[in-house]
């Protein structure tokens, strides 16, 4: 009997063990892959209580940790709302550009050559990568070749409410565990709450241009839509562009620019619109 009841009280001491340990040790972090498709929008309640809205043709990778919460936008748009823990710090990068968040709102949109951050609420800090820590952090869409390491950066400009910065994206060059930092040359600008609004109107029924240059308009349709637009003249990007459109029509959208004889179009192929300079 003695015999049995000192195995039982073994058996319960490994089991009061193994719960302390399973308690305490760190819990693993989970990589969560959230994606659209061009035309699409996806609005998610994170773990923590932050809020991750998705443009189209969108995608971002989530992985949080006890000590921190890091997300990595892959392609497109997507806005922040953070939920307030100073204590783990919220990260998102993209393009090797890195913004750190405590309790706050954020857009971050990433493009071909650029990433621009623009702050709704609160006060960011963005850098370029510094290095790239030798652990890499496994997401649950590795199927997809979504493996990234993390990544340190080292703060170099704050950005408050109704500010915004384009930073040179350095995806085209990988980065090597401490490699020095891309040189970067951010300009902050400072916009009206209106145009606030209107870099935020993907969230909405309606596309909002004010001023606003061709190249980003174009942008905002085509992740809204699977006929997609080319710029193939780069001397159009900066032209500035104004209306409100429905995400759908691009047609209407397309006659805007002909009619300003700016930009002639080109119908050929049936899955885009080839927007060349007027002769």
């Amino acid at each position: 009997v003695r015999a049995r009841v000192a195995a039982l009280a073994a058996a319960a001491a490994l089991m009061l063990a193994f719960g302390a340990w399973a308690l305490l040790r760190p819990a693993p972090a989970a990589g969560i892959r959230y994606a659209t498709t061009a035309g699409g929008y996806q609005r998610v309640m994170l773990a923590d209580g932050s809020v991750l809205e998705l443009n189209g043709d969108t995608a971002a990778d989530v992985a949080f940790t006890p000590t921190e919460r890091r997300v990595r936008l892959a392609r497109g748009e997507a806005h922040f709302t953070v939920a307030k823990n100073p204590a783990r710090p919220f990260w998102v990068e993209a393009g090797g550009v890195a913004v750190r968040a405590v309790g706050t709102a954020f857009n971050v949109r990433l493009g071909a050559r650029d990433v621009e951050v623009l702050v709704t609420e609160g006060k960011v800090s963005v850098s370029g990568v510094e290095r790239v820590a030798p652990n890499t952090l496994s997401t649950a869409a590795e199927s997809n070749s979504t493996r990234w390491g993390q990544r340190v950066p080292s703060p170099d400009t704050f950005l408050t409410a109704n500010e915004r910065v384009l930073l040179p994206s350095v995806r085209p060059a990988p980065l090597t565990p401490h490699a020095p930092a891309p040189k970067l040359a951010p300009l902050v600008e400072h916009i009206t709450p209106e145009a606030v609004r209107d870099a935020l109107s993907w969230q909405g029924p309606r596309l909002v241009f004010v001023d606003t240059p061709l190249a980003e308009a174009v942008a905002q349709f085509n992740r809204r839509n699977t006929l997609q637009l080319v710029l193939a003249d780069r001397a159009l990007e900066a032209l500035p562009v104004a209306g409100s459109f429905r995400p759908e029509n691009v047609e209407a959208f397309v006659r805007l620019l002909e009619s300003g004889g700016d930009v002639a179009v080109e119908r050929g192929d049936p899955s885009r619109l080839v927007l060349r300079r007027a002769k």
